[in-house]
């Protein structure tokens, strides 16, 4: 089975610590031009250089963040409820984060959500794909290997 593209105009909320391997994702999804219908400017705002960001072509690099991103903590439970899609890396400093976010999304199966996400970080840089949009199909929702060379796996409550 072929995952759906990532629809454009959308917002993505991906997580994780340092080294987790967020940036490179993030070239991977421009790389593999996985955002549909593609976009004619992209801009990536980050806080701290990469040299991996030498390697990405089309996309115009701003240091710092936006400011209006940066508000007090409570807005962040705001943006993170406009996401269409999170992508979650593993944080073994805090997994208090992934029990929340389990408890949001499926208050009666919160195993389901986090044996998903333990199956899906079990690898190096393994993440879990969250598509929150509503026309989304329940079982393509939580997902991982979204690209071409990747394992392509659904997880399905049992």
């Amino acid at each position: 089975m072929e995952f759906p593209t990532i629809q454009h105009p959308s917002s993505m909320l991906i997580s994780g610590p340092s080294n987790s391997g967020k940036t490179y994702f993030v070239k991977k999804l421009l790389d593999y031009e996985m955002f549909k219908p593609t976009p004619s400017k992209i801009i990536w705002c980050y806080g701290a250089y990469q040299t991996l960001f030498d390697e990405i072509s089309n996309v115009e690099f701003i240091d710092g963040l936006p400011s209006d991103l940066s508000q007090i903590r409570a807005e962040f439970r705001t943006i993170s409820l406009n996401a269409s899609y999170m992508c979650c890396f593993k944080n073994v400093r805090d997994k208090m984060q992934m029990a929340s976010l389990a408890k949001q999304m499926y208050p009666s199966q919160t195993k389901y959500f986090q044996e998903s996400f333990k199956d899906a970080t079990s690898v190096a840089y393994g993440y879990l794909f969250i598509d929150l949009r509503p026309e989304t199909d329940e079982k393509l929702r939580l997902r991982t290997g979204l690209f071409p060379e990747d394992e392509n796996i659904f997880y399905q409550p049992r």
